[in-house]
């Protein structure tokens, strides 16, 4: 008859149990076999809750499983690496438990748990000597136990070393080991050194281009989290970035693997994974040659980018499209990179060799792209201002490609982008003026579109559109407000580039349409402020942005001279802040950019002749 079930144990209680008789047979034992035996029982219930853990570690502590892992005396008849087997199992289970992951004890048995996972000839130890690992990974004096341990290089090394008979979980388990120790270091400011960042960056893009099950996938997605967390943690240009960028394989691996899943059928969420690790790639290579390192990827990166931002935005309202704005940001990254290497066809392109009918698909797909982009900006009105950072997102990376499509500066492309001048100036407008969001999405989408308003400004048609649409006023405000003290006090290349073109595209008005500095306000803020920065002779920033400063400032003199009823500048400190820059200037002087500076050289020194007239005080510094 059966039992009523109220005499039925639960598991648990079996478990707890089992645990209590092995702990009594481990306590009462006179030989380390006895204890060996006792640790077997355990070793049955090792997944078994935190707290019993608890007592069992409190119980038999490490010292005796670290014996059994250095332990070479294996009993006749028993398999090679049992006491190994039985002991990783029991630290597995302990390192679960977040209070007993953080003992000191158990920390010190990293070494011999690390030197069996990178035994080559214990294969069937891996995935649980990765299970201790991965327990401990998990607190902060874990992690920093095992990166003093050189566990990352450790792991690196097997997981290179791993081939398709090593399970997908094993080599799953160690790339989240390694994403995480890579994480916790360079996130919060430790740095364990570029080459050891690069050998994590090659085992796991290793294992994206030669692996052909769920590892593949958990790869791909892993190297684009560690590249995105290094971008975000360095300068771009700094000295560890580059190091990263030129070391190692990991772009080689990158490339192989992209091109294998790409030219092959995937579902969306592997085609989405594989667009953004591109994406992420060309942004810390700063651009997008790198896809040339596999065989006829970058064509198909490109057409696949383009094909797939069409199909996500195409004759859709912002409210369609934002679900897939992670996917169109990508998709956007690669095809701006890609106008920008294309459009210079230098000899970068001209070194790929590519058949003339490969070429016309590309600047083809590129076109498609960046009209498309276009269109969902147009049709943004009724969305903007928004505080919803998927639609910000959405619009913004659409922004970034317009700029480099608009800079391109082609026929095809000028009529469109004069349309939409109105609609793209309103959206950063918006964007600034919104005090709710980060004021950076203002600032980085002008720095994008920047090259082509100075393309516009150099046109009398583009140029009517941009000051009717207010642009010379945007452009004044960010350049004097947000951008020119940065760019004179600190080294950002970036922002630096960003005032030099903000200089050229507000030139372009001055010289060619002097009736708006006349009528428009904003030029005679500019003209005081510009001039209060060159009278403080102690900035120190390039030469070349300071001349276009100068050239900005005394081309404005000219049409807005200083009235008497105006604060009159101090005229001695602005000359003598004049003074050096224009010697520096002048023909002959041995700068860089020289054909730069001739060309602003020849500006201001015609401006200086003619604003000395109606400001005598400039004579001193002007050419003997």
């Amino acid at each position: 008859r059966r039992k009523p079930s109220h005499f039925i144990r639960p598991p648990e209680m079996e478990a707890e149990k089992g645990v209590s008789a092995a702990l009594a047979a481990f306590k009462s034992a006179t030989s380390d076999e006895a204890r060996f035996a006792a640790l077997l029982i355990l070793a049955k219930f090792a997944q078994t809750n935190g707290a019993t853990m608890v007592m069992v570690y409190e119980a038999i502590g490490t010292r005796f499983l670290q014996r059994l892992m250095v332990s070479t005396s294996i009993p006749p008849g028993c398999p090679q690496h049992i006491f190994k087997s039985v002991a990783l199992s029991i630290l597995g289970a302990m390192a679960a438990v977040p209070e007993i992951a953080t003992q000191h004890d158990l920390l010190e048995m990293v070494d011999p748990v690390l030197n069996t996972f990178a035994n080559e000839d214990a294969p069937e130890l891996e995935l649980d000597a990765l299970s201790v690992l991965a327990g401990i990974v998990e607190s902060p004096e874990g992690r920093a136990a095992l990166i003093r341990r050189g566990a990352d290089r450790a792991i690196a090394a097997r997981l290179m070393a791993m081939t398709e008979a090593s399970s997908d979980k094993t080599a799953m388990t160690s790339i989240a080991v390694l994403v995480r120790l890579v994480d916790d270091t360079v996130g919060s400011g430790v740095r364990i050194g570029s080459d050891r960042v690069v050998s994590v960056l090659d085992a796991i893009a290793a294992t994206f281009a030669q692996r052909e099950d769920a590892a593949k996938f958990a790869a791909c997605h892993a190297l684009a989290s560690v590249l995105d967390l290094i971008r975000g943690s360095f300068e771009p240009n700094s000295a560890t970035v580059a190091a990263i960028t030129n070391l190692g394989q990991w772009q080689a691996f990158a490339a192989k693997g992209l091109r294998d899943i790409l030219g092959s059928k995937l579902g969306e969420k592997e085609r989405d994974e594989a667009l953004k690790l591109a994406a992420v790639t060309t942004e810390f290579s700063d651009g997008i040659l790198w896809a040339v390192e596999a065989d006829k990827l970058l064509p198909l990166l490109i057409r696949t980018s383009s094909v797939e931002l069409r199909m996500a935005i195409e004759d859709r309202a912002v409210h369609q499209s934002v679900v897939a704005a992670p996917q169109v940001a990508a998709c956007c990254i690669l095809c701006e990179r890609a106008i920008k290497l294309f459009a210079e066809d230098g000899p970068a392109v001209q070194s790929l060799s590519l058949d003339p009918e490969v070429l016309v698909g590309i600047h083809t797909s590129l076109a498609e792209a960046g009209a498309a982009a276009l269109a969902l900006v147009e049709a943004s009105d009724d969305v903007m201002p928004s505080r919803d950072s998927q639609v910000r997102l959405l619009l913004l990376s659409c922004v970034r490609l317009l700029g480099a499509w608009a800079a391109e500066d082609s026929e095809a492309n000028r009529d469109r982008f004069y349309e939409s001048l109105p609609m793209l100036l309103r959206l950063l407008q918006q964007l600034d003026a919104d005090t709710h969001i980060d004021s950076s999405a203002s600032d980085t989408a002008l720095r994008w579109l920047l090259p082509g308003f100075c393309h516009v400004t150099a046109d009398d048609t583009g140029r009517d559109q941009f000051v009717a649409a207010g642009g010379h006023a945007l452009v004044t405000r960010v350049l004097l407000n947000k951008w020119i003290s940065p760019a004179l006090h600190q080294s950002s290349e970036e922002i630096r580039l960003s005032c030099i073109t903000a200089c050229s595209t507000l030139l372009n008005i001055v010289i060619l349409a002097p009736s708006v500095v006349v009528s428009q306000p904003e030029f005679c803020e500019l003209r005081n402020r510009v001039g209060e920065f060159l009278s403080n002779t102690s900035f120190e920033c390039d030469l070349l942005l300071r001349a276009h400063l100068l050239t900005l400032f005394l081309r404005i003199l000219i049409h807005r001279p200083f009235h008497q009823k105006e604060m009159q500048p101090a005229w001695e400190d602005l000359c003598a802040g004049l003074a050096p820059l224009l010697a520096t200037m002048r023909p002959g002087s041995k700068t860089d950019d020289a054909d730069d500076i001739a060309a602003l050289w020849n500006l201001g020194e015609q401006a200086l002749t003619v604003a000395a007239i109606a400001h005598p005080e400039l004579a001193r510094v002007l050419p003997k």
